[in-house]
């Protein structure tokens, strides 16, 4: 792993940032009362930033996060999903003519 985190114990926590909500990660256990902390992409928040909405948790995924805690982890990102017009495009089939 050898890239400065400690991937014994990480925590998801929704976060608005910039207006934006999005389902942030950053490394630890859950807090509760221990503020601030820093998130894997960066900014370090508190608990007037963290989201208390009850839908929250189903807020998009920070990319930034999700690709750092994976790298730090060793798993693989997952692969985008095939669509047709993109199946199209990388093998074309060949018509006879």
């Amino acid at each position: 792993m050898g890239n400065g985190f400690d991937t014994t114990s990480h925590t998801w926590q929704p976060a608005e940032i910039d207006g934006r909500g999005l389902r942030h990660v950053y490394l630890g256990p859950a807090r509760r009362g221990d503020w601030p902390v820093t998130l894997l992409c960066g900014p370090t928040i508190d608990d007037e930033t963290c989201a208390d909405h009850n839908d929250a948790w189903l807020w998009p995924t920070c990319a930034t996060c999700d690709a750092k805690l994976r790298e730090a982890l060793g798993l693989p990102f997952p692969s985008p999903p095939e669509h047709p017009c993109r199946r199209k495009l990388l093998r074309p089939e060949t018509e006879s003519r």
